[in-house]
C-alpha cells in the first residue's frame, strides 16, 4: 500500500491562499446580490390570499355571500339562522374580556366541526349558498363546501376568507 508522506502534498501560496479568499468573497458578493435583488413573487390567481388583502374592501353583505349569510353569533338566531345552521349545533362562550369562542358543533360525520374566536365588536356570519343539503332528498350527498362561517368586522368587512366556490 502506497503511504502518502506529509512532504509530498503541496501547500498553496500564500498568493494562493489569497487570491482563493478573493474568488470565494466574490462569488458569495455576487449570490447575494441576485438573491436581494430578486422581486418578491407576485400572487397568482390561484393564489391563496390572506384575509388582509382578501376581504378588506368589500363588505360581506356586498359580496355574492351577501344574500346566503345568516348572523350566527348573537344570543338568539332569527329562524332564517336556524334553518341555514340546522346541520351544526352552536357553542358559544363569551370571555371577560368581551371576545367570544364559538364552535359549530358538526351534526353529519361528513362535515367538521368549526372553532371560531371573535373578538370584540367582531360578529359571525353563517354561509348556507344551498339550503337543505344538511338534510338531502334520498339518493343526494350533501354540498359540504357552503357550509362555513365567516368572521366580520364591526363595519361588515370579512376579517376571516370567504369559502371557496
Amino acid at each position: 500500500m502506497n503511504e502518502i508522506n506529509s512532504g509530498d502534498i503541496k501547500r498553496p501560496s500564500k498568493k494562493g491562499l489569497i487570491i482563493m479568499g478573493v474568488i470565494l468573497l466574490a462569488v458569495i458578493i455576487v449570490g447575494f446580490y441576485f438573491v436581494m435583488s430578486k422581486p418578491a413573487p407576485q400572487p397568482t390567481a390561484n393564489a391563496v390570499q390572506s384575509p388582509q388583502t382578501v376581504n378588506q374592501k368589500v363588505k360581506l353583505a356586498d359580496t355574492k355571500y351577501g344574500k346566503d349569510s345568516y348572523l350566527i353569533s348573537s344570543e338568539t338566531l332569527s329562524p332564517e339562522a336556524q334553518t341555514a345552521i340546522s346541520g351544526f349545533n352552536i357553542s358559544r362562550v363569551v370571555n371577560p374580556d368581551g371576545s367570544i369562542n364559538m364552535v359549530l358543533i358538526a351534526l353529519n360525520p361528513e362535515y367538521q366541526n368549526q372553532n371560531y374566536h371573535l373578538a370584540p365588536g367582531q360578529s359571525l356570519y353563517f354561509i348556507e349558498t344551498y339550503a337543505g343539503d344538511d338534510n338531502p332528498p334520498k339518493g343526494e350527498g350533501p354540498s359540504l363546501m357552503d357550509d362555513k362561517a365567516v368572521i366580520v368586522d364591526q363595519d361588515g368587512y370579512p376579517v376571516s376568507p370567504l369559502p371557496a366556490r
